[in-house]
C-alpha cells in the first residue's frame, strides 16, 4: 500500500497543474475547476489500482472532473431561483414578488425546503 501511496503523490504532482488547466478551459471559473479537479482526483485515489493502469491516468481526471461539472449544471438546471427569504417574511413583499399564478401550498412547501449551504445560490 505504501508504494500505492508513493506513485499516487507523484502522480499527483506532475499532473494536478495540468488537469487544472484542462478543466479551467472548459469551465471559465478558477474555484469551480480546483473543486472539481481535487473531488477527481480524490476519486482517482480512491481507485487509484485501476486508474494507475489506465493508458492516460491524467486524461482519466480531467474527465472525470469534467464530468462532474456536468452532473452540477443538470442538477442545477432544475432549480427555481427563490427570491430571498426576507423578503417572503413580509406577506406584502411576498405578494409582490412571488408569481400570482403559483399555488400558496407549493409555494409554503417550497419556503420549508432548506436552504443550501456552501455552494450560494443560484443565478440562473
Amino acid at each position: 500500500m505504501g508504494s500505492q501511496r508513493r506513485d499516487f503523490a507523484e502522480f499527483y504532482r506532475e499532473s494536478r497543474d495540468n488537469c487544472l488547466r484542462a478543466v479551467l478551459v472548459t469551465v471559465g471559473d478558477q474555484d469551480t475547476a480546483r473543486d472539481l479537479v481535487d473531488e477527481a482526483f480524490a476519486r482517482a485515489f480512491a481507485s487509484w489500482r485501476t486508474v494507475s493502469r489506465h493508458p492516460a491516468p491524467a486524461a482519466w481526471v480531467v474527465r472525470t472532473a469534467l464530468n462532474a461539472n456536468i452532473s452540477r449544471w443538470r442538477r442545477r438546471r432544475r432549480e427555481v431561483p427563490m427570491p430571498d427569504p426576507g423578503l417572503m417574511a413580509d406577506p406584502a413583499a411576498a405578494d409582490a414578488a412571488a408569481d400570482r399564478s403559483v399555488d400558496p401550498r407549493i409555494m409554503a412547501a417550497l419556503l420549508g425546503l432548506p436552504v443550501r449551504v456552501g455552494e450560494g445560490a443560484s443565478s440562473t
